[in-house]
């Protein structure tokens, strides 16, 4: 026999190391007790299936806990851990030691073997109830099934079985644990992904709501006293009109210090690099005719020209790379350049177009400058693509990239003119744009020669600055007209429209085939149209006076009597329109929309609509702007203005 107390094998009643203890066993009264304890488990019931393992651990507790009970020990102080001896794997030779014990006296069974039935009981008890409490629960059904797999038959099986089965169960009724608690790991795992997936679809719904009205945009107005935010319900002044200086957009505005270098009474143009670290200042000397330019930030200033020669900031990037031009004004009133957009008091000539590069990894604010062109004509900058779009005066077009400042890349020769994407409409191409474009999709360009228009798609190629082999050209035919007063709508391998001299004309593509030009309505005479990408509408007021819209050639009239050259996009909007009838304004919200009467005695100059928060922002009056609701409700007056946007300050 094995000593409980100090683990020495000895025969007879007591062991001769520590005499005893002596251990004794009511079986009978152990046997009572386990029944009555299975009854009262078997009348349980549990509200959750979350807390089944915890049940199995408390029944085997509570087992135990009896167990110990029953046993009278005269040693508290040194009785071994019954666990560790049955369960332990550095006592797997106490563990043998026992069974071979066990086996010498089949019918009296010693204390360790009494306590080893009564933790297995104590686990046989557990997975019952965790079968039970599982019935009806898909999962845990499951798991009972498993475990049902490994029950102990108690009649059959002899000491060393139960042994073994009890092992067997410990490792069972572990994985069961584990398996339950993968369960709940992964039922948590999905909650948290369905709380993330909701906390997504919020956000990005609030995004969206966000984006609609443009709440992260501010109401503003200019008048002579200075910048104004009326996006509350009382306006608040914000600085003078000469002290902010805008992006490219028009509607992002700054307030720097200006450095002592730059006189503010000389300043004749600035310009905010996007992300507000740079800034451009063109100035003019009246007692030395001079004109100079200048680049700022908080790190210092510096002037890197000063001479005879008109300065003109065409673009400045976040990383300090300053686009511009100079020329010699013509005073004489007779001279005349070759060209529309040259026509500047009597003429210009020698335009030269300039580089200017912040050194960022300087001391202070240094650069270089590089010229790029001494003969330019016209230039058009895709900033998405950092491309130059130069026509000079040789009438040769080349791209050049301002940020890898290499090599030209050459397009063609005897170009007259060339239609660059508009800044504010997506694939609507004219040659009156503006300079600059920020657009995203802003990937190509019309150009003409002879009177025979081409399109041109800028290539990676190009916008690295490699060399394009000339026989390998992706440009082809877009139309066989030409004329500074055209303008172009352009779908890549859709359809095509052409507006000019007061017509409309469409025609299909087939790749890079065009089809026929077809007429298919007379504009007025103001020729007053819309694109809306979106929907792929045009949307013009036709020679009747009334709405009118095309999609893919089909012409469609909505609205009568409405007055020539009064549609306008409402700004903040995909689809809103605004136009006048007599003197009343009109507002929908797209050209099946509900018209929407605004106000009365407006002018037929006031076109702008911009909508913010749900109300409609616009001019009734030359100089009087007014506010309502976007169904035409609560008009009120906010004041006299020279101009209002949405912007960030």
């Amino acid at each position: 026999m094995l000593c409980p107390k100090c683990g020495q094998e000895y025969e007879g009643d007591k062991c001769p190391r520590c005499s005893g203890p002596q251990i004794i066993v009511n079986n009978s009264d152990y046997l009572r007790r386990k029944k009555a304890y299975e009854e009262k488990q078997a009348g349980k019931k549990s509200a959750s299936s979350d807390n089944v393992a915890n049940d199995v651990f408390k029944a085997m507790a509570g087992n135990m806990s009896k167990a110990s009970q029953d046993k009278k020990v005269s040693d508290n102080s040194s009785q071994p851990d019954i666990e560790n001896i049955s369960y332990n794997k550095s006592n797997k030779d106490t563990i043998n030691d026992t069974t071979r014990s066990s086996k010498q006296n089949d019918d009296t069974p010693d204390a360790i073997d009494i306590m080893k039935q009564k933790g297995i009981d104590a686990i046989h008890n557990g997975i019952k109830q965790l079968s039970a409490k599982a019935a009806g629960k898909g999962k845990a059904s499951g798991i009972s099934k498993k475990l049902g797999k490994s029950s102990i038959n108690e009649s059959d099986n002899s000491n060393e079985d139960i042994v073994k089965n009890a092992d067997i169960r410990k490792r069972n009724i572990s994985h069961t644990i584990n398996r339950l608690g993968k369960i709940d790991r992964k039922r948590l795992k999905r909650t948290i992904i369905g709380l993330a997936a909701l906390l997504v679809i919020v956000i990005a719904g609030t995004c969206i709501y966000r984006l609609a009205i443009r709440k992260n945009y501010d109401m503003y107005m200019s008048s002579e006293r200075g910048i104004y935010n009326v996006s509350k319900l009382e306006s608040e002044y914000v600085c003078d009109s000469a002290d902010a200086i805008f992006a490219t957009n028009k509607k992002t505005f700054y307030t720097p210090q200006l450095p002592d270098d730059i006189d503010k009474d000389k300043i004749t143009s600035t310009l905010a690099s996007d992300n507000g670290k740079y800034f451009a200042a063109a100035a003019y000397d009246e007692d030395s005719s001079k004109y100079s330019i200048y680049i700022f930030n908080k790190d210092g200033c510096i002037k890197i020209a000063d001479n005879n020669k008109v300065k003109s900031i065409k673009y400045i990037t976040d990383s300090g790379k300053l686009i511009y031009t100079d020329y010699l004004e013509v005073k004489s009133s007779e001279s005349e350049s070759s060209t529309d957009s040259n026509n500047v008091a009597g003429g210009i000539s020698d335009i030269n177009l300039y580089e200017y590069v912040i050194d960022t990894k300087a001391d202070g604010l240094k650069g270089t400058q590089q010229l790029i062109d001494d003969n330019i004509q016209t230039v058009n900058i895709y900033t998405q693509k950092n491309i130059l779009i130069c026509l000079d005066n040789d009438s040769s077009l080349y791209l050049y990239n301002y940020e890898k400042m290499n090599k030209k890349t050459g397009i063609a020769d005897e170009v007259s003119y060339v239609f660059a994407m508009s800044d504010e409409t997506q694939n609507l191409y004219t040659y009156h744009t503006d300079e600059v474009n920020q657009l995203k999709s802003a990937a190509g360009f019309i150009y003409s020669i002879n009177n025979v228009c081409y399109y041109h798609e800028i290539t990676d190629k190009e916008v690295t600055n490699k060399t394009v082999d000339e026989a390998d050209t992706q440009d082809y035919v877009l139309a066989k007209t030409a004329g500074s007063n055209m303008q172009f709508i352009y779908e890549k391998d859709s359809y095509c429209y052409i507006i000019n001299a007061g017509k409309i004309s469409y025609a299909k593509t087939n790749g890079k085939i065009m089809g026929d030009y077809n007429q298919i309505a007379q504009t007025g005479a103001m020729t007053s149209f819309v694109y809306i990408p979106s929907q792929e509408q045009l949307v013009f007021i036709d020679s009747d006076n009334r709405l009118s819209y095309a999609k893919k050639g089909s012409v469609k009239a909505v609205i009568n009597d409405v007055n020539d050259g009064s549609l306008s996009l409402v700004v903040n909007t995909d689809e809103g329109l605004s136009y006048t009838k007599d003197t009343d304004k009109y507002y929908i919200s797209s050209v099946s929309g509900k018209e929407i009467k605004l106000c009365g005695e407006v002018t037929a100059s006031a076109n702008r609509v911009v909508f913010y928060k749900n109300k409609l922002y616009f001019y009734k009056e030359d100089g009087i702007l007014y506010t309502c609701s976007h169904k035409g409700k609560e008009l009120n007056e906010i004041g006299t203005v020279e101009w209002f946007w949405l912007g960030i300050l």
